[in-house]
């Protein structure tokens, strides 16, 4: 049964499948005066010949080979295991703003809107509950720059304070910070907080609220300071380097590995992405960033995805990349039939950097502009459109919330 099919045929809050599981890697790297003088220098040059190349080996081995010949996607059906549309409900109470962060935990939608507050849906898209303490008493903030979850607590930062609340919105404690901050992860017991100096972070014992400080040697900060910067990877996180192909791992233990996964040439690397800001200036308007290399969060340490090319590459493409088994999954020519939201490649996958799922990758389209993709592509007699005509076009208007779309990518045989 093909993938629309299997849509349609099931409810809309159907769960999604478990995608197959990576296949764990391999561990590559599981006197007398003259004449005896030279034989320990011989030996010692050999040994350190040996020792480079084994590093040479090893970093190359750590690379994801971008393959050529790999055939291109030509419809995005067939790039996914499932998906599924939740129109959230809409009232006068629970209007959404700008969404800057989404996180799906215990089957409910945890959404921030406007830097001023989180708003709660089921997984059925009906409305749950808001978490808004705005204000400036000492269990309130003034501002949400940006929040996470775990073990059933929602960490908010604010100016210089973490608030930790209930999943209910019940205050907990705070923790006051002594610097200026911007993005927030959980990791195990502590909080890995980045400060507003460009490679300054720290790491905060949740328990105690002390904190030690952490420097990466970041040059740019352009992917950093997206909404959800933090990429799940194994055994930790992953944060990007301005557009190149330069990342930084942070592990569980909060050691920190600078990575660089693709070697191809036609992929910014730090030097050829510093000549190009010299050369254009450091604004990304629309167009540019549809030519360089973007992100998005992973799922489950799987993979990491809209990678694009290199702008003076003929051509742009986007990949999807299984991290943990080194290999690149799809190619997708951004001609790729969308027959799924028919809105786009770039429209479908636009923001979903801002979503975090267990159980597949987040994203969300503003009505209007659904509806208007939906009524322009026409009745193709499929049970897909009619799907998308009964539970979209019929069922919602222009300035109603937006609709999350849940998917999940299909992983390569071996």
């Amino acid at each position: 049964m093909g993938i629309a099919q299997k849509h349609v045929s099931e409810a809309v809050t159907a769960t999604l499948v478990h995608a197959e599981k990576p296949r764990e890697i391999a561990n590559p790297f599981s006197h007398m005066k003259n004449r005896y003088f030279i034989t320990f220098a011989f030996a010692l040059l050999a040994t350190s010949v040996f020792c480079t190349a084994c590093r040479q080996t090893k970093q190359a081995e750590g690379l994801i080979p971008i393959p050529d010949k790999t055939a291109y996607s030509s419809s995005i059906s067939a790039l996914l295991d499932e998906y599924r549309f939740i129109p959230l409900s809409t009232t006068d109470e629970n209007l959404l703003g700008r969404i800057a962060k989404i996180i799906k935990y215990n089957n409910k939608f945890y959404i921030a809107s406007d830097r001023k507050r989180i708003l709660v849906f089921n997984a059925d898209g009906s409305f749950s509950h808001q978490i808004d303490r705005l204000g400036r008493g000492p269990q309130e903030y003034t501002e949400l720059a940006d929040f996470d979850i775990s073990n059933d607590r929602i960490f908010l930062l604010g100016f210089r304070k973490v608030f930790v609340y209930s999943l209910e919105g019940m205050f907990i404690k705070r923790i006051d910070l002594p610097y200026n901050t911007l993005k927030l992860q959980t990791i195990g017991n502590d909080l890995l907080i980045r400060s507003n100096k460009e490679s300054l972070f720290y790491r905060i014992d949740i328990a105690s609220g002390e904190s030690k400080d952490l420097r990466i040697g970041m040059k740019q900060s352009t992917r950093i300071d997206e909404d959800n910067c933090f990429k799940p990877y194994p055994d930790g996180y992953l944060m990007q380097e301005g557009f190149s192909t330069t990342f930084y791992h942070i592990a569980s233990d909060f050691s920190i590995e600078e990575l660089n996964l693709f070697s191809d040439d036609r992929f910014f690397d730090e030097q050829t992405e510093n000549e190009y800001i010299r050369e254009h200036g450091s604004s990304y308007d629309e167009h540019t960033t549809k030519e360089y290399i973007g992100s998005c969060a992973g799922w489950q340490n799987q993979h990491l995805y809209q990678i694009q090319r290199n702008p003076s590459y003929e051509k742009v493409e986007y990949l999807v990349a299984d991290l943990a088994a080194r290999r690149i999954d799809h190619k997708i020519s951004p001609a790729c039939d969308d027959d799924v939201s028919y809105m786009g490649l770039s429209d479908l996958f636009k923001y979903a950097h801002k979503g975090s799922s267990p159980d597949g990758f987040l994203t969300y389209l503003r009505p209007a502009e659904l509806r208007e993709a939906i009524r322009r592509h026409g009745d193709d007699g499929t049970q897909h459109y009619r799907w998308m005509r009964e539970h979209i076009l019929d069922r919602i208007r222009d300035d109603d919330n937006p609709v999350l779309v849940e998917f999940r990518f299909k992983p390569t045989a071996g």
